[in-house]
């Protein structure tokens, strides 16, 4: 037997109405993300967080709303301004630091007194020498100078042959030459010498200072062969290149 026809439709109502209020609810409460998404992600239809903006934004652009819009103007330019400046910062911390050059020539003149014959006297010296080489190396040089030992006026001139060693590259650099030094001595009774130097050296940036401290033997072209020996100390100051 069939419902009557009334009956039917009630029937029909009434599980209309169910689905409604149980079907609607529970589809809705799967849709529902648990935990809650957090900042930038939405919560899709299959119950999973994603990403408002997929893909994400470009640099310039900011997720608002699910759409990327551009960022302000001022936002970036304080971004980029704290690039540069960061930039500027290690690029002048790297030069802070950045250790002095190893130098291939030197000129430097000064003071060089001079003991010769058991008489004193203050004199003056140039000096100029090239490296061959970095950190250690052979120098060839010469050196020029004038002595006034007591009743003497006397000049030199030398060959400077020897070893330049930097043993401290920093800021400063720090070294020692040790020279062997053929030469003559021109004045009323000129003379060839021979001696040897060894002087302490410092060098900043382009400034380089020497202490030279050396013995010579000298002996006359006379006839009589008349010999002396002579030492000297120094401070000598001029530039590095």
């Amino acid at each position: 037997a069939s419902l009557p026809r009334p009956a039917f439709t009630s029937f029909l109502r009434a599980v209309l109405v169910a689905t409604v209020l149980f079907v609607g609810p529970a589809t809705a409460w799967a849709s529902e993300c648990f935990p809650s998404c957090r900042k930038g992600f939405v919560c899709a239809a299959n119950g999973q967080c994603v990403s408002e903006c997929n893909p994400p934004c470009e640099d310039g652009f900011a997720c608002s709303s699910g759409a990327c819009v551009a960022k302000p103007r001022t936002e970036n330019a304080s971004k980029s301004a704290a690039n540069v400046s960061s930039s500027a910062g290690e690029a002048s911390s790297s030069a802070s630091t950045e250790p002095s050059p190893i130098s291939h020539n030197y000129l430097a003149g000064g003071i060089d007194g001079l003991i010769f014959d058991g008489d004193g006297g203050v004199g003056f010296a140039l000096a100029y020498g090239h490296v061959f080489g970095s950190d250690h190396g052979f120098v060839l040089g010469g050196r020029v100078g004038v002595y006034f030992p007591e009743d003497l006026t006397l000049g030199r001139l030398t060959l400077d042959l020897g070893y330049r060693g930097i043993f401290l590259h920093s800021d400063v650099n720090v070294g020692l030459l040790v020279l062997v030094q053929p030469g003559l001595a021109p004045n009323d009774d000129s003379s060839w010498s021979f001696g040897g130097t060894v002087a302490p050296l410092v060098e900043y940036k382009h400034f380089h200072v020497q202490v030279p401290i050396g013995v010579s033997y000298f002996q006359s072209f006379d006839h009589d062969n008349r010999t002396a020996v002579g030492i000297n100390v120094g401070l000598l100051g001029g530039v590095a290149f």
